[in-house]
């Protein structure tokens, strides 16, 4: 009954933003921390971006990012295998379409990656939520960012109420500590 509940809310939501004139600034989805990521995973890797490229399917632009594979956290793919990850937007021959909230991939970034196998293609898992850029810090150590602006996320009181907010960004985290997290919610320690 709450699921249904929800999604009829979620649905009515939809609506009520499609109703609203002018071009969408959220895209609304369930909130998944680092536990329900490694969890709907089916591949967790950190990887470099090498390729990217715009293609143009059923009238849609998608834009494809390939990922050199450099360690992996879960999955079968080895470093130095090659991932094609693809998420809708980009531009192509002067025009030009963006999803709010969909990942966006950089040539040459550094990445921590929480991917599905869905259409051909990895996606990122919850969009932008299943992609951390890494960087190094002024200090030299390895920071991970994740950049969910465009997500308005869901959640549910312990009254089975579905309220959505806009998605807050999470401040940078230390990659050690991230990959420790990500592991422990694979060995059953996580949170």
């Amino acid at each position: 009954m709450r699921r249904c509940s929800r999604r009829l809310m979620l649905f009515v939501l939809g609506l009520l933003v499609a109703g609203i004139p002018g071009p969408a600034r959220a895209t609304v989805i369930d909130f998944l921390d680092e536990a329900t990521l490694a969890r709907q995973a089916q591949s967790i890797v950190r990887g470099k971006v090498v390729a990217r490229s715009v293609v143009t399917l059923d009238g849609r632009l998608w834009t494809d990012s390939t990922v050199v594979v450099t360690e992996v956290l879960k999955g079968r793919l080895g470093p130095g295998a090659r991932m094609l990850v693809r998420q809708p937007g980009g531009e192509r021959a002067g025009l030009g379409m963006r999803v709010a909230g969909a990942a966006t991939f950089s040539l040459g970034e550094e990445v921590l990656l929480f991917a599905r196998w869905a259409a051909g293609r990895h996606q990122p898992v919850g969009m932008a939520q299943g992609k951390y850029t890494l960087y190094r810090d002024g200090t030299g150590g390895l920071r991970a960012r994740r950049d969910v602006s465009g997500l308005g996320v869901t959640s549910v009181d312990a009254r089975g109420r579905v309220s959505v907010r806009a998605s807050s960004p999470a401040p940078d985290r230390w990659f050690e500590e991230l990959r420790a997290s990500v592991r422990g919610a694979l060995t059953g320690g996580g949170r």
